[in-house]
């Protein structure tokens, strides 16, 4: 226990740094003198647990791209990183550092990216989640040909950025 003097009429304040979530009881005990009889009195104060602030975005991509998360949280721990509905992968975050993460080989389509924490003995649990989407890719290509005369043979050159069947 902490030993306080008081003075009579004069409110002092006591500060308990840091304390973890959970409930404490302060009691205040005034031991018997030959003028006063001996006093007791508690207090119970409940420390609540902190919700974490995070935060995950990206910009929408296009294929074959690759998708960037940026990644932001209040409090420094280990963090579940979904694609989707599947099995996590373990991010480390650092309080207020800004973390990146990449991803490559996404077909065109949407997906949903979640940040999860699950949670401590001073920390709730808390998600947040993106969407990105994967835009298809436009083919760039080209095709050339010279006129001719008869019976001379037309050359038609062709030309694509992306592998593939075409039809002519």
């Amino acid at each position: 226990p902490k030993h306080i003097i008081l003075e009579a009429g004069i409110a002092q304040n006591i500060t308990f740094d840091h304390l973890d979530a959970g409930t404490y009881e302060f009691t205040l005990a005034y031991l018997e003198t030959n003028n006063y009889n001996a006093a007791r009195k508690s207090v119970n104060v409940t420390v609540a647990k902190a919700n974490v602030t995070m935060n995950i975005t990206s910009n929408d991509v296009t294929y074959p791209d690759n998708i960037t998360l940026t990644l932001l949280s209040d409090v420094s721990g280990n963090y579940s990183l979904y694609i989707g509905t599947s099995s996590p992968q373990t991010v480390v975050l650092e309080a207020g550092v800004v973390k990146e993460v990449k991803f490559s080989g996404f077909d065109a389509g949407t997906y949903k990216f979640t940040l999860a924490y699950l949670g401590s003995d001073n920390y709730n649990v808390a998600s947040e989640h993106v969407t990105v989407n994967v835009a298809k890719a436009n083919v760039n290509m080209t095709i050339t040909a010279e006129d001719v005369v008869y019976p001379n043979d037309v050359i038609v050159t062709l030309m694509s950025d992306v592998s593939g069947r075409y039809s002519l």
